[in-house]
């Protein structure tokens, strides 16, 4: 029952989203109309050229700043994938390196008990 209510529900939001989208086109194009017929008359205003010039320049600083957000937000993202794979390598460095240490110390002390065990006969070089 409650996927019902959840149903009936979400299709009245999209029938109200649609009605006011409907509503919103109608009254644009009525505003839209008035505004061309005021411009037509010469009742709307000029803007004055020292407006124009700090409007576009707010409109570039804003641009600017997003993309200068946008510029080290990429930044990072590389930075961090960057310290993420040196990371990554160096424990794989040190994880081989202590294996190889780890069998070395293995074969030596496989071959040092060996050794041990041949000291009664005397060196080769020593025997005459």
């Amino acid at each position: 029952m409650k996927n019902r209510d959840d149903l009936i529900e979400q299709y009245d939001d999209a029938v109200f989203a649609l009605l006011m989208d409907e509503y919103a086109e109608d009254s644009g194009a009525e505003l839209l109309a008035r505004f061309q017929e005021e411009a037509d008359q010469g009742r709307i205003p000029e803007i004055s050229e020292e407006a124009d010039i700090r409007c576009l320049d707010l409109i570039d600083d804003e641009f600017r700043a997003r993309r200068r957000h946008a510029w080290v937000k990429r930044l990072l993202r590389g930075l961090i994938r960057l310290v993420f794979a040196i990371f990554f390598l160096l424990g794989l460095l040190i994880r081989t390196a202590w294996e190889y240490w780890q069998e070395r110390r293995a074969y030596q002390e496989q071959i040092v008990p060996e050794a041990e065990t041949d000291e009664d006969e005397p060196p080769i070089f020593l025997t005459p």
